[in-house]
């Protein structure tokens, strides 16, 4: 596996590429670059498996990279990693199909779990396209499994995740608005849905943990 790191700040680079075991991680190669011009130049060049990138930067935004990735059909996860808890851009991540929408600082052991989720997720991607391809050569037409599920099971399933997460981080401070960015939920509607499913708000199902 070989993974790409974005930033445009230079002492970030270097904590995260020195900061992780790699091998470990099974990752081969660590890349970098500073804006999303030397990453697009990186990507077109050497085989990147995973892109962790930045938002906000020069010469070009994260969400900006990630469309282009998008728009060029290159088989690989993305994940954002940002100081920046924008309703909009979880919103673009959700758009983007992003693998996870990470904020700073974030704590190593999340970090390399989100890695760990990464890469799994990226052999299950290369396997479906050689499914896919294997269907269409047999002329078997193409059905997404999750088109599958109605949108309560795909609620349900984003609210088992918060509520995961809460059971890990039980020790931490839990903030509503890390819990809604990370499955791209608006905080407000977040809570909604939670009561929906739970019959208890946030806060009080964090209480009784």
């Amino acid at each position: 596996m070989n993974i790409l790191l974005v930033d445009d700040q230079p002492s970030v680079l270097s904590s995260l590429k020195s900061g992780l075991n790699w091998s470990a991680l099974l990752v081969h190669n660590v890349y970098t670059a500073l804006n999303a011009s030397e990453a697009r130049e990186i990507i077109l060049s050497h085989p990147i498996d995973i892109l962790l990138t930045d938002i906000e930067m020069p010469k070009g935004s994260g969400i900006r990279l990630a469309e282009w990735v998008k728009e060029q059909d290159i088989p690989l996860i993305v994940i954002f990693l940002t100081s920046h808890a924008v309703f909009d851009y979880a919103k673009k991540a959700v758009e983007l199909e992003v693998k996870q929408y990470l904020l700073k600082p974030v704590r190593k052991e999340e970090l390399i779990k989100t890695l760990q989720d990464a890469r799994k997720g990226y052999q299950k991607m290369i396997q479906q396209q050689s499914y896919e391809q294997q269907k269409s050569s047999a002329g078997i037409p193409n059905v997404n499994p999750e088109d599958l599920l109605d949108e309560k099971g795909k609620m349900t399933e984003l609210i088992d995740q918060v509520k995961d997460y809460i059971a890990d981080h039980l020790d931490e401070e839990l903030k509503r608005t890390d819990l809604a960015a990370m499955i791209y939920l608006h905080p407000d509607y977040l809570s909604h849905v939670f009561k929906d499913e739970t019959g208890m708000s946030l806060s009080e199902y964090i209480t009784r943990k």
